[in-house]
This record gives structure tokens, C-alpha cells and sequence, in this order.
């Protein structure tokens, strides 16, 4: 595994007005050429943060690999400006996050991945359905009250969606029926023993995220 280097980045989410957003960036160290590029989204802001340790684990073990990972606290989660608007603008967070990371001139922006938790899952899946860019997607127990009929129903690139077995917010019955309507590549893993913030299982759950998006960027 790669030595990886941390730090702190501001940058802002284009809504009207523009919020200011703070976020890490996980890159391995003494970076030479292009990098498969990957943003990280947390769960339920009311609760949650960037520092949610699964998002944490999957963003180090990333640039561990090889990848530059980039994780960030959504509108109204200190020290991120603006409110929470409970998914109706979060996604222009997840546009700010992607516009910064392509914009830095070690990243490969034909290998950019999104990979969301909880409401972050609902967030990736969103937004990928709106910017082509985005090679796959990685969902982390998203939240079935959120999966709408007809959600994500053009969403045709690759995508992994991943769960827990005692998922207690979305049982793994109702997710199936949901992804059974999906277009396109999709693979589900559910991880033995995990509810739905996955506590004490982010070691399980990292390693089939990190594993799979190597195997979707060419480097393992």
C-alpha cells in the first residue's frame, strides 16, 4: 500500500447564492501521473458528517491504492456554510465537489467515481444521473424511503450498490426490487453482521468498495 498524504480544501457549490464547503483530499504521496479521482459523500447531515468513519476508511484505503479521494460535509454541517435543505440542494454540493477534483491537474477526469453513504447514496445516484462524467457509482445503504419509483431509471453506467444484512433502514428484499429496475451494469454486495451505518463492519464494507473501484480504474 502507498504512503498517502492528507489535507484540508475549501471550494463552493454552485446554488444561488454559492455556499462555501470544506472537505479533505486523501492522495497517496509523491504523485506521478494521472489518478483515478473519487468523491465521498456522508450520511444524513442532521447527524452525520465527513468524518463518518466509514467514509473516512474508504477514502484513506483509496489513496492507499493508488486513487485521490476527495470527502466533504455537506450545506449546514460545520464547518460548511449554508442550511440543510434535506436532499434538494445537496446535489450542488456533490457538482462543487466534482468540479474541484477535475480541476486539479493530477486527476484523470475519464476515471472519476462517486461513492455515497446512506443519504450520500441517494446524493451520488442523483447526481450521476445529471453529469455524464461520472464513470460509476459505489451506494452505500442507501435509504429505500428515498429510492421513488422511477429513481435512478436512466442511471445506465456501471454501479455497485452495497448493504448490510440487518440493514434496519432498508431491508435487502426491498432494495432487490428496487434495483431490479435499474439499466445497466449492477452488481450488489451485502456485507454479514452490518446494519445500515455499517459500525464495525467499515473494514468489510471498505475493502469490496476499494476492491471494485481498482478493478473499475484499471490499476489492480
Amino acid at each position: 500500500m502507498a504512503a498517502t498524504r492528507e489535507i484540508d480544501v475549501r471550494f463552493l457549490s454552485p446554488s444561488t447564492p454559492a455556499v462555501e464547503l470544506a472537505g479533505r483530499l486523501h492522495e497517496p504521496d509523491g504523485v506521478q501521473g494521472s489518478l483515478p479521482g473519487v468523491v465521498l459523500m456522508h450520511p444524513q447531515p442532521l447527524v452525520d458528517d465527513m468524518n463518518d468513519p466509514l467514509t473516512v476508511r474508504v477514502a484513506r484505503d483509496l489513496a492507499a491504492a493508488g486513487m485521490a479521494a476527495l470527502r466533504f460535509n455537506f450545506r449546514g454541517v460545520p464547518p460548511s456554510g449554508g442550511e440543510i435543505t434535506d436532499g434538494r440542494l445537496e446535489p450542488l454540493d456533490a457538482a462543487g465537489a466534482v468540479a474541484w477534483l477535475l480541476a486539479r491537474p493530477e486527476i484523470d477526469g475519464a476515471r472519476l467515481a462517486l461513492v455515497g453513504h446512506a443519504f450520500g447514496a441517494w446524493v451520488a445516484l442523483d447526481y450521476a444521473a445529471v453529469d455524464e462524467r461520472v464513470g460509476t457509482i459505489v451506494a452505500v445503504s442507501p435509504p429505500h424511503f428515498r429510492l421513488t419509483p422511477g429513481f435512478a431509471a436512466t442511471l445506465e453506467r456501471p454501479k455497485l450498490i452495497v448493504i448490510g444484512d440487518d440493514d434496519e433502514v432498508s431491508p435487502r428484499f426491498k432494495v432487490e426490487h428496487w434495483l431490479s429496475g435499474v439499466p445497466g451494469p449492477r452488481g450488489l454486495s451485502v456485507i454479514p453482521d452490518a446494519q445500515h451505518l455499517m459500525r464495525g463492519r467499515e473494514a468489510a464494507a471498505a475493502a469490496i468498495i476499494v476492491n471494485y473501484l481498482a478493478r473499475w480504474a484499471g490499476i489492480r
